[in-house]
């Protein structure tokens, strides 16, 4: 999913970013860079999975079993 797709996902599940923040346990702005991208830690993508029902590769279809792959 994009960064957009993902937050519309918040949208249509009523949480906020800095609620998912706050359950996931990073700040508001890490949860945005890692939403957008920018961040690419394992274990921070894997609870906003939990938190929101889904599979980590659903969210984020560059990483696949657990691995993260850089696209070019």
């Amino acid at each position: 999913m994009s960064a957009k797709e993902i937050k519309k996902l918040l949208i249509d599940k009523d949480i906020t970013q800095t609620e998912l923040a706050r359950r996931v346990g990073v700040s508001p702005a890490g949860l945005n860079q890692v939403i957008n991208g920018k961040r690419k830690t394992r274990h921070i993508r894997e609870a906003i999975a939990r938190e929101l029902g889904m599979e980590v590769s659903e969210l984020f279809p560059e990483t696949k079993a657990g691995i993260v792959f850089h696209l070019k």
